[in-house]
């Protein structure tokens, strides 16, 4: 791409041009038509827009100002030697045949000022030394000096561009004009956006002279240069020599220096390139723009040759937005068998992205733009890894928050210009879960007794129970539970707290069987019949874990449990006097409705003494049970339990109370339905309560006073 420059050359320095110039004294003025890269005093490129600048020496600098006077600009020189004899100070710019551009400015003492650019970006850093010829130098001066000949032109045959021969007779003013109209953009439209990188570039051709030869595409980075090497691609049309002689044109990216140009093409294209971006563009916003070129016989290069004049269209934005990633692996609706599973995906423009979200959350839940751990989501940030193919990511711990799904799994691109991109066609993922155990023994209708007895004939405190199920494929741990009836299980393996009336076990295992040792209180403490429950979930590696449907366990009431008591404390005979809520009154002053005729507030004894006569065997100095004796409503552990609260008795005087007193007698005959040999029975439960309740635990006897059982809580302690 060669620089339009007025300064003529000449001589046998190939491909040299030099900027245009108007006769130096003061100031010396330059003028660049395109844009050059020069190197500012901190080692950073400067890029030199096209201007007229005027040239002043800032030791060990140059400086340029330009023709409105804006900042002045500070470029890297060297101080370099040359032979030519000035009166005043004077600058050439030549461009050199490895596409160098060289600023000279010299001074009448031999010495001179050298900077080095170039149209692509790329500089050298080696150090700074004197490149030049002097005879390079001499050429440049002549062919900017008043006695230059006028140039006349006279065709020679097409190469790779179209040259002319000089000749110099006279003394011509050099100005560079005839530039071609600017050409109109057309499509892609304004900030339009690019689904793939195949794209049809259009544009309004200029109709006026000169007509244009060639035509530039340049597409760049938003808020960079076109010709800055690592932002920006030109395409352009190359000439090239048919067989027939014609000159054709193809499009192509500008070939490298040295290389040889193509002997074949297409003829131009006046308004359309079809060209395929680069894949480091996409994720950035772009522009881009057109150049038209023709030859101008108005300018010319130094050993032969007409230069080109180039007008530039206005940029026009266009963006590549990411796209999301291709989601591989797992499938849809996998099943997992790892709590750290392994995410795969793909993805090809990796020049685009900064990194990657993978995401997992709950159906119905949008995956946020940044890494974050929340109830129902989970983002983990992923860096690019280039040689990684495909992308993928997997946890370094356990994902135990997997045993709460399924989960809805996708991948977002990320970067600075177009924030995250997610996929949209999520995958659903969830852990392996077992089938739920088949239940064997014991069966629901089996009524499980005691098994553990001392020599003597008394029960052990616990007594083993074999429970049995099915093998569950995949499994690897069972855990089986006991509990009351409608009461759910503990987390396994452990039990659930005791708590009155209600009893926990529970155990885990590989296998399909388990022994549990079950104490005396589901024997003594609890009600006759079915009154618990077991179940057995199955585990796989995972920790998912299924439970069988509860299959009821019956247990043999024991002669020494209360519950064989418990219905007559809670008969209506019993209640009647635990019941009256009496603060140890000899007469209660104000009768429950529905316990006894209903009496006024205050009441006289009459209504009681009706009942409580010396003929019915209650004389008058009877007395109602205090409040806290009320068994009214209570369930079997809490009747049990005011036994131990209302009073500590001794073997004897428990049953005094229980079997010899005379309204407990009466109150027994009385039971409704029952007659009156239940005294008899009544007096063996008593009896069998009171004389066995503890003695599996003191198999040589114990001393009064007894200690009973109501559910888990001791009486009498």
């Amino acid at each position: 791409m060669n620089i339009l420059l007025i300064l003529l050359f000449m001589g046998l320095l190939t491909s040299v041009s030099v900027a245009e110039q108007v006769p130096i004294q003061d100031p010396v003025v330059v003028q660049f038509t395109q844009p050059v890269f020069f190197v500012s005093p901190d080692g950073t490129p400067y890029l030199v827009m096209p201007d007229t600048y005027t040239v002043e020496p800032a030791h060990p600098w140059l400086r340029l100002i330009p023709a409105e006077r804006k900042d002045a600009i500070l470029i890297e020189a060297a101080t370099i030697n040359h032979e030519e004899s000035l009166q005043t100070q004077t600058a050439v710019i030549i461009e050199s045949e490895t596409g160098k551009i060289h600023l000279l400015l010299l001074f009448p003492d031999g010495k001179a000022l050298e900077a080095r650019g170039s149209s692509s970006g790329i500089q050298s850093r080696a150090i700074l030394r004197a490149t030049l010829s002097q005879r390079q130098i001499q050429q440049a001066l002549t062919a900017k000096r008043p006695s230059s000949p006028k140039l006349s032109f006279s065709p020679v045959p097409s190469t790779s561009k179209p040259t002319v021969t000089p000749q110099l007779p006279g003394n011509p003013q050099v100005q560079v004009q005839g530039s071609p109209p600017v050409p109109v953009l057309d499509q892609p439209a304004p900030n339009a956006s690019l689904a793939n990188p195949a794209l049809s570039f259009r544009w309004h051709p200029p109709s006026t002279n000169p007509a244009q030869t060639r035509y530039e595409l340049c597409v760049a980075e938003a808020g960079t240069v076109c010709g800055a090497a690592q932002t920006s691609i030109v395409f352009k049309t190359v000439e090239a020599a048919a067989q027939a002689g014609t000159a054709q044109y193809e499009l192509g990216i500008e070939p490298p220096a040295g290389s040889a140009q193509n002997t074949t093409g297409t003829p131009i294209t006046i308004n359309r390139y079809d060209v395929t971006l680069p894949i480091r563009f996409q994720g950035k916003r772009l522009h881009w723009l057109i150049r038209a070129c023709a030859p101008n016989p108005n300018k010319l290069v130094l050993g032969g040759g007409i230069a080109e004049s180039c007008s530039q269209s206005s940029q026009r934005t266009l963006q590549w937005p990411l796209p999301p990633p291709k989601l591989e692996e797992p499938g849809m609706n996998s099943v997992l068998e790892t709590l750290r599973p392994t995410f795969h995906w793909g993805y090809d423009a990796l020049q685009g992205v900064d990194y990657f979200l993978l995401c997992l959350s709950k159906p119905g839940i949008a995956c946020p733009k940044q890494a974050t751990t929340t109830d129902t989501t989970l983002v983990v940030q992923v860096p690019v890894n280039i040689s990684q193919s495909p992308r993928s990511y997997s946890p370094s711990s356990d994902w135990t928050f997997l045993r709460n799904g399924p989960f809805h799994w996708t991948v977002a691109a990320c970067n600075r210009t177009f924030g995250c991109l997610y996929q949209q066609a999520v995958r659903q993922i969830s852990l392996a879960k077992p089938a739920a155990p088949i239940l064997i023994s014991p069966a629901p209708t089996v009524a499980l007794g005691l098994t553990n007895y001392y020599s003597n004939g008394n029960p052990r405190s616990e007594h083993p129970v074999s429970f049995a199920w099915q093998s569950v494929p995949k499994a690897s741990l069972y855990s089986i539970c006991l509990a009351p009836m409608g009461q759910p299980c503990g987390p396994p393996p452990g039990p659930a707290p005791e708590s009155s009336g209600m009893m926990f076990r529970s155990g885990t295992t590989p296998g399909t069987n388990l022994t549990l040792q079950l104490p005396n209180d589901l024997w003594w403490d609890h009600e006759q019949g079915t009154r618990f429950q077991w179940t057995v979930s199955a585990c796989n590696s995972v920790g998912v874990c299924t439970a069988s449907s509860p299959r009821p366990v019956q247990f043999k009431v024991s002669i020494h449990s209360f519950a064989n008591l418990y219905p007559t404390f809670q008969s209506s005979q019993c209640t009647n006097c635990h019941g009256m809520a009496n603060h140890n009154a000899k007469y209660q002053q104000h009768v429950s409705a529905g316990r006894f005729p209903a009496g006024t507030n205050p009441t006289t004894g009459t209504i009681c003494a009706n009942c409580h006569t010396a003929e019915r065997g209650f004389a008058d100095g009877w007395r109602a049970p205090s409040a806290s004796l009320d068994f009214t409503g209570k369930t079997f552990g809490e009747t049990c339990s005011m036994i131990r609260h209302g009073a500590t008795y001794t073997q004897k005087g428990m049953k005094q109370h229980l079997l010899t007193d005379e309204l407990v007698t009466w109150a027994v005959r009385h039971l409704p339905g029952n007659p009156v040999v239940n005294l008899a029975l009544w007096v063996q439960r008593v009896t069998n309560w009171l004389s066995k309740a503890n003695d599996y635990e003191y198999p040589s006897g114990r001393p009064e006073p007894y200690t009973v059982r109501c559910g888990s809580l001791p009486i009498g302690e």
